[in-house]
């Protein structure tokens, strides 16, 4: 009891910690500064036909009456004339700027007309890791559960996946920071984003590291990182991940994404996935994933596989249905577990701000000689969506 409200705890003051960071990145993601005006001579107007002018300079107002003529406004002496290099400096990185802007509108636009726009939708409310790799912005999630397992009991899990982008590097470089299983966060053997069994599972283990994402489309893109897992004793990792976005006419996704990494603790390995995804009407889309991860530690290939079918209720709610398998290819029981659950979604009162509440049922099977048994699963949590938004 005491290592539960000791985990809860920190859960609590990650939260608190993670809400102000991710603010301060949203803030400064989405903050614009405004230029300074350069005071420059207003250009002449084109000569217009008028009534005779009276004399002395004075004007003629619409009734008649005669008006003074008006003065100069006198040039500040020293004041320079213009500033060339300044202003295309300026007009450079507004246009650049704008050209962002355009290009996530553009995409935006794309995604909401084809199934890509239903996918982003399920994903962003259901803080599935595709939705952070659609668009490298600043952005941070961080989901704090209480699951129930039949076997193992009540237990807190949480997961954090934030990334900070760098404005000024072009939106090339970035900080990651993550909390949850660090073969997860590092390379991707899961290929769902986290269901109910896999939180109930998860470890809490923080990872921090560098991004460099030199190649950045609207179909693709190629990252290197590295940095470390925060542990006693410290666990280091480099990795290079490649995303490919295919869409298959005006209903269908294929996504594609190979890792590469290497650990001090497992050294190297690479992992494999891809997704189908069709929308359906009535709100419907179905997704498979597939994943394969190959290392030096594990047992031929570590396999998971996961069907999905969400459907949407309103614009702030969703349920969404997973059945799931995995398993090693040379372990002694090659599938391990198996399993279905249901999770309902909603935002709450800010947007930003997302409850969930989960059940299911897996089936489990460690040990040859062991019958496969089946357990009882269900969760309640929270989720935070702080930051930019694709």
């Amino acid at each position: 009891m005491a290592g539960d409200l000791a985990a809860l705890a920190r859960a609590l003051v990650l939260t608190l910690a993670t809400a102000g960071a991710a603010t301060w990145a949203n803030c400064q993601e989405t903050r614009t500064p405004t230029p300074t005006p350069t005071p420059t001579a207003a250009p002449a107007a084109p000569p217009t036909p008028a009534p005779k002018t009276p004399e002395h300079g004075a004007g003629t107002q619409a009734d008649g009456q005669a008006t003074p003529a008006s003065t100069p406004t006198p040039t500040p002496a020293g004041a320079p004339e213009t500033a060339p290099a300044a202003a295309e400096g300026e007009c450079a990185a507004a246009g650049e700027e704008a050209r962002r802007l355009a290009w996530i509108s553009r995409l935006r636009s794309w995604a909401h007309r084809t199934v890509a726009g239903s996918a982003a939708w399920f994903d962003g409310l259901f803080g599935d890791v595709r939705a952070d790799d659609d668009v490298y912005v600043s952005r941070a999630r961080l989901t704090t559960y209480v699951t129930w397992d039949q076997e193992d009991g009540v237990s807190p899990a949480q997961r954090l996946r934030a990334r900070y982008v760098f404005p000024q590097m072009e939106r090339k470089l970035g900080i990651l920071l993550g909390r949850g299983d660090v073969d997860d966060l590092v390379s991707a053997t899961d290929p769902a984003g986290g269901g109910l069994d896999h939180l109930a599972e998860s470890e809490n283990e923080t990872v921090a590291g560098l991004e460099y994402a030199p190649t950045q489309g609207k179909g693709s893109r190629l990252s290197f990182s590295a940095g470390a897992r925060i542990a006693d004793p410290i666990d280091p990792y480099a990795r290079v991940r490649f995303r490919r976005l295919v869409p298959i006419g005006d209903d269908a996704l294929f996504r594609f994404r190979q890792t590469v990494f290497w650990r001090e603790t497992q050294g190297f390995g690479t992992t494999t996935s891809f997704d189908i995804e069709r929308r359906r009407e009535g709100g419907f889309l179905l997704r498979l994933s597939l994943s394969g991860t190959i290392s030096e530690v594990t047992d031929g290939v570590d396999v998971g596989s996961e069907l999905t079918a969400y459907r949407w209720l309103d614009e702030r709610s969703a349920i969404a249905c997973h059945a799931w398998a995995a398993g090693e290819t040379q372990a002694p029981v090659p599938t391990s577990e198996y399993g279905v659950d249901l999770a309902y979604r909603r935002r709450l009162r800010w947007p930003w701000l997302i409850g969930e509440l989960s059940a299911g049922h897996a089936w489990r099977r460690e040990v040859v000689a062991d019958p496969r048994h089946g357990v009882w699963l269900a969760g309640v949590g929270v989720e935070m969506q702080l930051g930019s938004t694709p």
